[in-house]
């Protein structure tokens, strides 16, 4: 099956392919090739390996194959590994190039001369060489000892860090150059040692890099960052029939003319509209300038320049109905009622958030203990759901202060006996005030019975 482009195929998951990989778990190391190449897979720490013992594509991880970091592997490189599960999923571990293979051997022989047209290291006792580490300082801090090899002889040899102190707090790479002392351990039957070990220089790996593209690809992918577009594709007209589409139609889109051959203007005609000042956008563009009214007239009702939360236009709308209700008592009462129920005045200077949320439940305790009958037009709902509003207004933008204040007002008893809960809207960061469940229980159960 093609992919994008025509010239992909779709990957298999090898775990889950005609010829899994799970039926490989546990039988040693196996024999494959590399699907990801080293650039790729050294910049996002993973990628994918096949093998004739499997089908499909098998995931590893650099953080389980460290003897692959550095190694500029390619394409179809041949390499062993071990299939194992990881939280569930099969997995290929211990990545190893034929090289590492064959170094690994040379570590099992201990000093032992692997090339007969080289001398052995035993030939080589007395002397002072340069060499390469052959363990990463890491796993030296872990078990003290490691493993040297040196141009000058085959094989490798052990070493230890109670022999060699200089290398103690070095933070040492595979293959970074040293120099050492080749020694015969006689207290253990005349084994080959590194000793007075000194580091010397890092090794100068390949840096591992993409390969070229051709000429083709590179043209294009100029022209692609030529014409890229910060902003989504606006609006065109069709020059053919006239008719205005969205921007996400790359063909024009008439219902009354669907043959149309109009298709949507290039990247690089696209108008460029971030960062335009509000005094250069067109008058013909609607949907700016509705922006700009919008922003205008939130910033009046809100009453300050400073940034607008999202929530004011629900406060605008609760200060809205608290300030109708206002006006209709002040139509039948001589002594006008005050424009604020909470008192603003006291809020601390300082911001102390539970000082705050103490006044505004002094507040409506007092509301609702106070036995004086509402004005005519108004009720003690209409009152407490403005306290409410103005709470929000207060409160702002804190969310944990609105939390904890709806679940200290629900607990009033008042709400309960009229039928009533408070409830705090997250996805609105609101406190509303709302008829109970049980409320609309009793409601629609009489509501049945009338029927």
């Amino acid at each position: 099956m093609s992919g994008k482009g025509g010239g992909k195929h779709e990957r298999i998951n090898a775990q889950f392919s005609s010829m899994p990989a799970t039926e490989c778990i546990g039988a040693g190391r196996l024999e494959g090739w590399f699907a990801t190449p080293a650039y790729i897979a050294e910049g996002r720490g993973w990628g994918h390996v096949q093998s004739y013992c499997f089908e499909g594509d098998l995931f590893f991880h650099l953080q389980r194959s460290p003897w692959l970091r550095g190694v500029n592997f390619q394409k179809k490189d041949e390499v062993t590994f071990e299939v194992v599960e990881v939280n569930g999923r099969c997995e290929a571990v211990k990545l190893l190039l034929p090289k590492q293979v064959q170094e690994l051997e040379e570590k099992k022989q201990g000093g032992e001369g692997t090339d007969p047209n080289m001398p052995a290291p035993k030939d080589c006792v007395g002397q002072r060489v340069q060499g390469y580490v052959k363990s990463h300082y890491l796993l030296v801090a872990k078990q003290n000892w490691g493993f040297v090899s040196s141009d000058i002889f085959s094989g490798q040899v052990f070493w230890h860090t109670t022999e060699n102190p200089d290398m103690v707090n070095v933070e040492f790479d595979r293959d970074d150059v040293v120099e050492f002392d080749v020694c015969l351990d006689e207290q253990r039957g005349s084994q080959v040692r590194a000793k007075n070990m000194k580091f010397l220089q890092k090794n100068d790996k390949p840096i591992v890099h993409p390969p070229m593209l051709s000429e083709r690809k590179r043209m294009k992918k100029e022209q692609w960052l030529k014409n890229w577009s910060a902003t989504p594709p606006p609006d065109w007209d069709c020059t053919f029939c006239g008719w205005n589409n969205f921007g996400r139609n790359k063909t024009c889109n008439n219902r009354n003319a669907p043959n149309c051959p109009g298709t949507r203007p290039p990247r690089e005609e696209w108008p460029s509209v971030q960062n335009v000042p509000a005094s250069l956008i067109a008058e013909d563009d609607v949907q700016a300038q509705k922006a700009l009214t919008q922003q205008t007239f939130g910033a009046q009702a809100w009453g300050t320049n400073d940034p607008i939360p999202p929530s004011w236009q629900q406060g605008v709308q609760m200060l809205g109905a608290a300030a109708a209700a206002a006006a209709a008592a002040a139509q039948t009462q001589e002594a006008p009622e005050p424009s604020r129920m909470l008192p603003f005045g006291r809020v601390p200077p300082d911001g102390n958030v539970q000082a705050t949320m103490a006044l505004c439940l002094g507040a409506f305790n007092d509301l609702v203990s106070n036995q004086t009958p509402p004005a005519e037009g108004t009720s003690i709902f209409e009152k407490v759901n403005g306290l409410i509003g103005e709470v929000n207004m207060v409160l702002s933008e804190d969310r944990n202060a609105k939390h904890s204040f709806a679940m200290q007002l629900a607990k009033q008893p008042w709400f309960a006996a009229n039928g009533l809960e408070v409830r705090y809207q997250p996805g609105k960061n609101l406190i509303a005030v709302s008829q109970s469940a049980q409320q609309w229980h009793d409601m629609s159960r009489k509501r049945k019975m009338d029927e």
